[in-house]
């Protein structure tokens, strides 16, 4: 009788504890903007897509948060043949930040620059990390520094 209620008993434990896990999205996009926080921590926001058959986009978007009254949009645009390894902004690879004044920066713009690493990327998943200075097109020109820039999303 005591081996069954300690085997019932070990069984609710083993249910409770189950129960109280969160459901937590292994995807994300983050980074500090002029030392501040700026992260999206779930799939809606934190993502890539297949640009077109010569770019890839990784986005860290508030744009799908409805709670957000003034979304702020980060990505990074990444020529598609890009894999594992460090690449340097230009023209064609690139991190683009609307913020909530909606003041477009990019690093290749007005001297901006910066450096996007791939560190595993597959059909369905991409992550990596990245920094810049990224510079806007207003006048005067506004910049911004961007660092501690990482990212592990899913291609949509």
């Amino acid at each position: 009788m005591k081996k069954r209620y300690l085997s019932f008993v070990l069984l609710l434990t083993a249910l409770a504890s189950c129960s109280k896990k969160e459901n937590v999205s292994p995807f994300f996009f983050s980074c500090m903007i002029e030392g501040n926080k700026y992260a999206i921590e779930n799939e809606i926001g934190a993502y890539a897509v297949v640009f077109s058959n010569t770019s890839n986009t990784i986005y860290g978007t508030e744009l799908e948060n409805v709670k957000t009254a003034t979304p702020r949009t980060m990505y990074i645009t990444l020529e598609s043949t890009k894999g594992v390894g460090v690449h340097q902004c230009n023209g064609k690879n690139s991190i683009f930040f609307e913020d909530t004044d909606k003041v477009v920066y990019r690093t290749n713009f007005n001297n901006g620059s910066g450096q996007i690493e791939i560190t595993e990327k597959t059909a369905e998943v991409i992550k990596g990390k990245f920094s810049g200075i990224a510079k806007s097109f207003t006048n005067p020109i506004k910049t911004i520094n961007i660092t501690s820039g990482e990212f592990s999303v899913r291609f949509r």
